[in-house]
């Protein structure tokens, strides 16, 4: 093997956004393949070389604030999410029904004592 193709290739990765850690691997498994080609073959295989990395780490790094719901984690996450939202909600109703019968009992109080609707 071409220790400078290796070296080349590995460059041409990295301005392609490749890491460090993966276009080392990577150029000595595409030196066989690559280095037979002419330039505008050799351009697209390191391009689709390129969008397959980042590809990949998009899919194994998600963003941690927006879980994935296409995973298995990212379901769990969004069940979890749905379920406490549940719980708040139910908070909320039963709120919501204390102040609804206080303000009747209220009503009816003002009704009683003067004998007036209570607006």
């Amino acid at each position: 093997m071409s220790e400078r193709a290796i070296d080349r290739i590995r460059r041409d990765l990295e301005q392609r956004g490749v890491a460090r850690e993966f276009s080392a691997h990577l150029s000595r498994r595409l030196q066989p393949i690559v280095e037979p080609l002419d330039p505008e073959a050799y351009e697209a295989v390191l391009s689709s070389v390129s969008h397959a990395c980042r590809a990949q780490a998009v899919q194994t790094l998600p963003e941690p604030d927006v879980p994935d719901p296409t995973s298995l984690r990212g379901l769990e996450e969004v069940q979890r999410l749905l379920g406490a939202f549940t719980d708040e909600l139910q908070k909320l109703e039963e709120a919501l029904e204390t102040l609804a019968a206080y303000v009747t009992r209220m009503r009816s109080q003002t009704v009683h004592s003067r004998g007036q609707t209570l607006h």
